[in-house]
């Protein structure tokens, strides 16, 4: 069956084929208005992904550190961290490509540090005389990346520094 094509249909036909072509422009329109915003959001959610990720990589070597250092005995009133705990820390974190700056170990005896960054262990009270506290810190540019510059975002400050801390009861 064959149609015939009034001059109508054939103008219905064109009107509808531009109206296409204007659409299509306004979909492109949208996207560069759009695109931008989904980027930020995209960086933003991989930036703070891999800081959770990481933070919890520093929060398990404190805890790693805190099992160590409850293993060691009687700890040393001041002076340098045991040898046996920053060797603990420092291989789970070279696992997970981050390099401490701080160990600090809180006991009953005293207080042992090593490192030279700033932070300071975290704001619940020292630990009883049976144990032990130990706080890990990392600068923050190396738990995640720094993603979100361009917009205004930077972490590249050295003083930005991230610990975590870990009690345990000593085991001697």
């Amino acid at each position: 069956m064959q149609r015939n094509h009034s001059p109508a249909s054939a103008f219905r036909v064109m009107r509808h084929c531009r109206y296409r072509e204007r659409r299509g422009a306004i979909y492109f329109a949208e996207l560069i208005l759009v695109m931008p915003v989904l980027m930020i959001l995209l960086l933003a959610v991989v930036q703070f992904g891999m800081f959770f990720m990481s933070l919890q990589t520093l929060n398990f070597a404190s805890r790693v550190g805190a099992i160590a250092a409850s293993e060691v005995g009687p700890l040393n009133t001041t002076g340098p961290v045991p040898v046996a705990v920053s060797n603990v820390v420092e291989q789970h974190l070279a696992a997970n490509g981050i390099t401490q700056c701080r160990i600090i170990i809180e006991h009953s005896g005293g207080l042992n540090d090593s490192g030279a960054c700033d932070c300071t262990p975290s704001s619940f009270t020292a630990p009883l005389p049976s144990y032990v506290r130990v706080t890990v810190c990392a600068p923050q540019l190396q738990l995640m990346p720094n993603l979100l510059v361009p917009f205004g975002y930077d972490i590249s400050d050295p003083s930005n520094v991230v610990g975590c801390s870990t009690v345990m009861r000593q085991e001697f």
